[in-house]
């Protein structure tokens, strides 16, 4: 009985395997570089974005990078005042791009990440 089954599975992933792979390989290139999305887990955002939402990131709003790594292939923006900009960590962080009035810039600030100047 077990060699009967066996033996199906085998069918059915000679003839749907290739399929299933490259669709799960679409999907999760997509997800990588062009798209994806968060649960907002904090209120760090609060009244802007609330504790729960579900927020849509572009990853082509600044560049293109190869899926599943971090190597840019073309940078075509930068971010801007008032943005809001999903960090990569760990943890996903989202913050707003705020204005620094003392030193005449806008600055991209969160907790383990590399602080990004704006000129502005």
């Amino acid at each position: 009985m077990a060699e009967k089954w066996q033996k199906k599975l085998s069918v059915f992933f000679r003839g749907w395997g290739l399929i299933l792979l490259v669709a799960l390989l679409i999907a999760t290139s997509f997800r990588s570089a062009i798209a994806d999305w968060n649960d907002i887990p904090s209120g760090s955002m609060l009244p802007t974005i609330l504790i729960g939402d579900r927020v849509f990131v572009n990853k082509l709003a600044y560049d293109l990078k190869i899926p599943y790594t971090t190597l840019q292939i073309v940078k075509w923006s930068e971010p801007k005042r008032g943005d809001i900009v999903v960090f990569y960590s760990p943890e996903f962080f989202i913050k707003k791009i705020y204005i620094d009035r003392n030193k005449n810039s806008d600055k991209i600030n969160a907790k383990h990440t590399k602080i990004i100047k704006i000129a502005g």
